[in-house]
């Protein structure tokens, strides 16, 4: 949900005890409590069957997830979280010694960091492709202005969280929109003549652009006709918060959200709607937050097929209105890492996959030691007699019990262990490695390499790797490319307005007027031509810097420097498709990336020698191939060439006229022998002369002539 800004209007008796108050006291006046409410929420009329419908498709979509392909995804969402990250391991307490903890030895954590740390590392490269001619000339604004609100609204931080669940969950969700932080804030004003300060209140604005937010799978569910690869397969979804009761009073104003007089704090405050996943045995755990007093639940619904935005608060239906997206789609961003089939979103992560192997690998290895342990200190019997509780006698390291005819019996010969064990982890540890394509290499374990490899050898053992991470690469791909669909809509849409600011000052009016050129677009004037009640205001459209110029013709065109542009509506103008290289997202090998470049070059400059006309096609087709932009690689006469003078088609007496004025001196025309005299006469024109008024404009008053 975006918040809105918070109102800047106030009654004049608040503003002025709020600038006469002095800040220290400010700061320590007592929050007022909050009233509960004793009316209870009934709707009626339309907004009752709204609700009532909303509440029955609430119940349905949380139970979407307790049965997929056989298995309940969010009692399976608890398991990955507790073994991401778990020291002891889960393994029968029979192979373990009895003074000694089960070891975990949790490869999971290393792999799921390796994948955040190599999937994403850089912003994405976008690629527009316009569906109609006319809107050529905006695509790369359109381009940088997606960039742009990308790097503004920090979304590589958010995405790196969204591949961080998606690695180790199975799946990520986000969400995109214009996302808008601010407050209102005190500033000093003058100074009173008791020495108190007096303050005026003024709306602070620290984020006002689209952005992408991470979101928490658990707390998140998807329509179950929902299909991978199919976004509009998803009909609704619906998300949940928790949020203090202040700031939602902030957020939504009973003056323009009349059902907030039902709203009080409270509701499940959870972690999640189960409780926390962080457990000890049967106890759960309690975030502080959950105790803090005044957080308040919140759920908020999409539905693009009925068009319907609504926000739940504590049972209460606060919002319920048309989505406020233009594109008219819902605003969610999900992906997958791999398929658990064709039918369902919900992937197979990194812990689940190798959590079969990890237990084998943990009861081996916990073996394994408590063998070691045996054959270091082993025990033994002696004389006597002991009353065994059962007869199944459990060693221990360097315990001795009694029996009753020792000579009979010896000290235990426990066999050191072989390498039987470890060699059988190796190759449990190879096949998760296939099986989450997360090699050796990739992590940088040195070990993987051997002494005599080459760091170009390294590196192209890295790239191979790195190919088996094809299928969450793509999944990606696919989340990123309806995001920055979703994005430019956006775009779009907020950055159109534009706030309007009217200028008395005749030198503040000259000095703005020089700063946008005199541009019409950046200002009007209203009562224009009536004396005396003429009044100026400027156009305030967002202010960005962008790496594009404007040619002559006013298409846009990538730079290597950054200028900055009050966006124009008509700027804006665009429609087509959107794809993003992945290459542009993974970390690169520098190695890799000089001997690409060699390469490439070495490939490219035979190329060059042929000429445009017959390695122009080939070169772009080869720099395609290997990702590269071919403006930064191709000479500038092959990318711009002069243009070729086109002779028109005229009859052969034309033509022979035409090379003779051109051959004459000075250019000037030579006469036609074959054409009419000078002193022919002349056709009538039809507007006689002198019937031409060369006095004032039409349309405009005497004294406006100069």
């Amino acid at each position: 949900m975006p918040r809105t800004k918070p109102s800047a209007k106030a009654s004049s008796k608040d503003t002025e005890q709020s600038e006469a108050t002095p800040a220290t006291t400010l700061n320590v006046k007592p929050l007022a409590e909050e009233k509960e409410n004793g009316s209870n929420y009934s709707p009626t009329g339309t907004e009752g069957k709204v609700h009532k419908q909303y509440l029955r498709r609430k119940q349905e979509i949380l139970q979407s997830r307790t049965n997929v392909s056989g298995i309940n995804i969010d009692q399976k969402m608890r398991e990955w979280d507790k073994n991401y990250f778990n020291r002891d391991a889960d393994i029968p307490p029979a192979e373990v010694d009895v003074d000694q903890r089960p070891i975990a030895i949790n490869r999971a954590y290393g792999k799921v960091q390796t994948a955040l740390g190599i999937l994403v590392d850089r912003n994405p490269t976008y690629v527009l492709n316009e569906n109609i001619a006319k809107f050529r000339g905006n695509r790369e604004i359109i381009r940088a202005l997606a960039n742009a609100s990308w790097k503004n609204s920090n979304s590589l931080g958010q995405f790196k969280l969204s591949v961080f669940n998606c690695a180790k969950r199975g799946f990520f969700v986000g969400r995109t929109y214009n996302r808008i932080i601010a407050n209102m804030g005190r500033f000093p004003k003058t100074m009173e003549s008791n020495g108190r300060i007096r303050y005026e209140s003024r709306l602070v604005t620290h984020m006002d652009d689209i952005g992408y937010v991470n979101l928490d799978n658990r707390n998140v569910w998807i329509d179950e006709a929902a299909r991978p690869e199919d976004m509009y397969s998803i009909r609704d979804w619906a998300w949940r918060e928790v949020w203090h009761i202040d700031d939602i009073k902030a957020t939504f104003p009973l003056a323009e959200f009349p059902n907030m007089r039902y709203v009080h704090s409270g509701g499940n405050t959870q972690e999640t709607i189960y409780g926390s996943s962080q457990s000890e045995g049967n106890m759960s755990v309690t975030q502080a937050r959950e105790h803090k007093k005044g957080m308040t639940e919140i759920f908020f619904y999409e539905n693009y097929k009925t068009d319907w935005f609504i926000i739940e608060i504590n049972g209460v239906m606060v919002v319920w209105e048309p989505l406020p997206q233009y594109h008219k789609r819902i605003s969610l961003v999900t992906g997958l890492w791999s398929l658990r089939s064709a039918e369902d979103i919900y992937g197979i992560g990194v812990i689940e996959a190798m959590e079969r192997s990890e237990s084998l690998i943990d009861r081996i290895n916990n073996m394994d030691l408590r063998q070691l342990l045996l054959s270091i200190n082993p025990p033994g019997f002696y004389s006597g007699t002991e009353d065994f509780e059962n007869e199944e006698i459990r060693l221990k390291a360097g315990v001795l019990r009694r029996t009753l005819n020792p000579k009979d019996i010896t000290w235990l010969q426990i066999p050191k262990p072989d390498d039987g064990a470890p060699k059988r982890i190796a190759q449990i540890q190879q096949d998760e490695d296939r099986d989450t394509g997360i090699t050796r290499a990739v992590e940088g374990d040195p070990s993987a390499q051997n002494s005599n490899d080459t760091a170009f050898e390294l590196g192209l053992d890295k790239e191979a790797a790195l190919k088996r991470l094809r299928i969450p690469l793509k999944s990606f791909q696919s989340a990123l490319e309806w995001e920055a669909k979703n994005r430019i809509a956006l775009i779009q849409q907020t950055y159109s307005d534009f706030q309007v600011e009217h200028i008395a000052d005749q030198d503040d009016i000259f000095d703005y007027l020089d700063e946008v050129k005199k541009d019409p677009a950046y200002y009007y004037i209203e009562n224009e031509g009536k004396s005396g009640e003429e009044k100026f205001f400027k156009k305030q459209y967002r202010e960005v810097s962008l790496a594009v110029e404007q040619d002559e013709k006013g298409n846009f065109i990538e730079t290597d420097h950054e200028a900055f542009f009050k966006v124009k509506p008509e700027w804006l103008a665009w429609s087509g498709s959107v794809s993003v290289d992945m290459d542009s997202l993974l970390v690169q090998s520098d190695q890799v990336e000089q001997a690409q470049t060699i390469k490439l070059t070495n490939l490219l400059m035979p190329i060059f020698q042929l000429g445009p006309e017959i390695g122009k096609k080939p070169a772009e087709q080869l720099l395609q191939a290997h990702n590269k932009d071919p403006k930064k690689w191709l000479p500038d006469a092959w990318l711009n060439p002069p243009q070729k003078e086109v002779k028109p088609n005229l009859p052969p007496a034309l033509a022979a006229l035409a090379d003779r004025n051109k051959a004459a001196p000075g250019g000037a025309p030579t006469a036609d022998p074959a054409a009419p005299s000078s002193s022919a006469p002349q056709s009538q024109t039809l507007v006689p002369p002198g019937a031409v008024d060369t006095g004032t404009p039409r349309g405009m008053p005497n004294a406006a002539v100069a």
